[in-house]
């Protein structure tokens, strides 16, 4: 397989998974355990395995758009789901050559404003009942499809910029499904 990388959306030391956007608009979410913190952020004197942590994130949220593909929510508000890779990367590190396994899924690029970058001050009362009306909807909806997002924050909602706030059509998209239960 190969990807012609846009632009960054998300990626760095430390990062965990990182957002790539590529051509025709999609999102590679890359699993790549050389860019997880090998220290718990709680307790820095435990480490982490980085292999491990970064299977289950792969794990978790490809199970969950697996279990999404076949209903109505894809595409709205889950972002559509191309399929997910395993491939392995090998790296020189010295004069030994190292290979890793990395895992990838792509998706949806869901263009929109984060729902944490709204400021709820200079919206109307209208615009912040539909939008919290939409992702109580959004949730059941999931849920109803046979997944429990279990991270739903703000960071992790995107508002579509295309239609007005108040409108009861307006996009909202849920990402981020590496916390949830399938």
């Amino acid at each position: 397989m190969r990807i012609c990388i846009k632009d960054t959306v998300s990626t760095g030391d430390d990062c965990g998974a990182q957002l790539i956007l590529i051509e025709n608009d999609q999102i590679a979410k890359i699993y790549d355990p050389l860019y997880y913190a090998c220290y718990h952020a709680d307790a820095p004197e435990l480490k982490t395995d980085v292999t491990a942590q970064a299977d289950c994130d792969y794990a978790i949220e490809s199970a969950a758009y697996t279990e999404l593909e076949h209903s109505t929510v894809l595409g709205g508000i889950a972002p559509d789901y191309f399929g997910s890779w395993t491939m392995e990367l090998t790296t020189h590190i010295g004069d030994e050559l190292v290979t890793r396994v990395v895992r990838m899924i792509l998706m949806e690029y869901v263009t929109g404003v984060l729902m944490l970058d709204l400021d709820p001050e200079n919206l109307s009362r209208e615009e912040r009942e539909n939008i919290m009306r939409r992702l109580i909807e959004a949730d059941y909806d999931l849920k109803y499809a046979g997944v429990r997002h279990d991270d739903v924050s703000p960071r992790n909602v995107i508002i579509s910029a295309t239609t007005a706030l108040s409108n009861p059509d307006l996009r909202l998209t849920l990402v981020d499904y590496g916390c949830s239960i399938v």
